[in-house]
């Protein structure tokens, strides 16, 4: 058993080191703010606009689908806010419709 607590403290040791220097640079680095532009060449923007002005056919039929589970989550998200006097996005922003 000697080797293996060898190995599990030297495991611990190189993790509690790149811990270190992950905390390190988390809270001791910051960055330094500052404005960008990027140019993007006219070709790149035609091959990745949108071919069409609406939606496809099947994106149309497949809309009902999707919306039902999303009214049934509002429903609930209204109920809960209502019973705990919270705003819906107080418990979850995630949860709500964009």
């Amino acid at each position: 058993m000697p080797s293996l607590f060898r190995f599990l403290m030297v495991v611990a040791v190189i993790g509690g080191i790149v811990y270190g220097v992950i905390f390190a640079l988390a809270n001791l680095v910051s960055p330094k703010p500052r404005e960008m532009t990027i140019t993007i060449p006219a070709d790149v923007l035609a091959r990745t606009a949108q071919k069409h002005d609406c939606p496809s056919t099947a994106w149309l039929r497949s809309y009902p689908r999707r919306t039902g589970p999303e009214r049934g989550l509002r429903w609930v998200q209204l109920v809960w806010s209502e019973l705990t006097s919270q705003a819906p996005s107080a418990y979850c922003p995630c949860l709500m419709p964009g």
